[in-house]
């Protein structure tokens, strides 16, 4: 369908299904799913950069989105998902460092919102709907590729003495993992405080038995046991699931829209865009500037008594159907509210507030709590290895007061 944009960047599309998936390869066989990572690096989302080393924008995560949904709704057979990659040696490099240097801030918060949801969904699939994850990390696995493995219900590296897991993010880049890297680290996997701040400020990663022995991983194969090992344990988890065995698909066809200037018109959903929109002036209801969404209902009486599931019948519910239009309605008008242009007091605000500056001495304890207060974290990180206080403690999942003995030992975490 041809859908005329005024605007000269067309707006995202979150529709999608596996004819039109260009990174990322979905297969079947019995149990065991396997959604294959193999990103085109000319695919992105917007020009201007290449997703190289299986690095993702958010085109590939619309389509692993996209992916879990069928899965989780066509083929309920299935208990395991593998993910692995189809790169030699590297599993995923996680987000385009380049997408996100060319993006607004508005659009990083809208990409580190979706990506979170998806793999969200992964572990409330895993939790509800018994269908279960394996990362099969066939290589080196950084960021928010180590993210994305997190969310499984059970991760495997590849031993070839190369390979290792890392988050860079903040040795690198002086900013914090963004789809909660840190947050899985501790409340999921249970890794050890010490340990879990070495190896967030430790750019290289980790490898090897010593990422088993962190529980950074659960299991180290070498490269000629891997495959083995991989389908041993889907096998395993899978065993673990009480998905039926034979239970029928509900099919998930392809969402229609009507889109113009003004409205977006879906089956059961119509939407009134307000392209004018800017911030209301004080006293002045912000209820003015909103677009505006209506839902109609099936056209036909409810039935007089409930009648039993039949997945043919299923995917033609009003309620199945309105709910699939909701969330892509709610997903693409967010993307498109990024393109807003941010006024400018509220840059000079950020600006201020967040202290964009290439080093900050701090020199007690006073500066380090008040540098904290005013700021909230440390968006540039200072080298530990060199003389000096540091903060890097502060931000890489310390959050009580008594530190190990060993780490107490160093000045610089004991003054911070």
């Amino acid at each position: 369908m041809n859908e005329p944009v005024t605007n000269t960047e067309a707006p995202v599309d979150f529709r999608s299904d596996p004819s039109q998936y260009r990174h990322w390869k979905l297969g079947v066989d019995g149990m065991v799913a396997t959604l294959t990572l193999d990103v085109d690096e000319g695919g992105g989302l917007r020009p201007g950069y290449r997703l190289k080393l299986n690095s993702y924008d958010l085109g590939v995560d619309i389509e692993l989105h996209d992916a879990l949904q069928r899965i989780r709704f066509e083929h309920p057979r299935v208990r395991v998902v593998v993910l692995t990659s189809a790169k030699n040696r590297v599993f995923s490099a996680g987000a385009n460092i380049y997408m996100l240097a060319q993006s607004s801030h508005a659009w990083k918060v809208n990409f580190c919102k979706f990506t979170n949801e998806t793999r969200l969904g992964m572990e409330d699939s895993s939790r509800y709907s018994g269908l279960r994850f394996l990362a099969a990390c066939n290589g080196t696995t950084a960021g928010g590729g180590y993210e994305l493995a997190l969310a499984c219900d059970e991760i495997i590296l590849v031993d070839d003495r190369s390979s290792a897991v890392s988050l860079p993010e903040v040795a690198l880049l002086g900013v914090l993992p963004g789809t909660g890297g840190l947050t899985r680290l501790l409340d999921k996997r249970r890794v050890r405080r010490d340990h879990a701040d070495i190896f967030c400020t430790t750019p290289d990663g980790v490898r090897g038995q010593r990422a088993v022995a962190w529980r950074l991983v659960d299991t180290a194969v070498r490269t000629q046991d891997f495959a083995a090992r991989v389908k041993e344990r889907a096998l395993a988890l899978a065993d673990t699931s009480d998905r039926p065995h034979d239970a029928i698909g509900v099919t998930l066809p392809a969402i229609t829209r009507d889109l113009r200037d003004d409205r977006i018109q879906y089956t059961y959903v119509d939407v009134q865009l307000d392209r004018d929109r800017r911030p209301p002036t004080p006293g002045e209801s912000s209820a003015r500037h909103r677009d505006r969404a209506w839902c109609h209902g099936p056209g036909r009486p409810a039935p007089s008594r409930p009648r039993p599931a039949c997945p043919g019948r299923d995917r033609d519910q009003w309620s199945f159907r309105s709910s699939r239009r909701h969330h892509s309605v709610c997903t693409s008008r967010r993307a498109e509210m990024t393109r807003a242009q941010i006024p400018e007091d509220i840059e000079e605000f950020r600006d201020e507030r967040w202290r964009r500056e290439a080093s900050r001495p701090i020199e007690t304890a006073f500066d380090a709590e008040r540098f904290i207060e005013r700021v909230g974290f440390a968006a540039c990180l200072a080298d530990s290895r060199r003389p000096g206080p540091s903060l890097y403690v502060a931000v890489c999942g310390r959050r009580d007061a008594v530190m190990p003995r060993n780490v107490q030992k160093d000045t610089e975490a004991s003054l911070t």
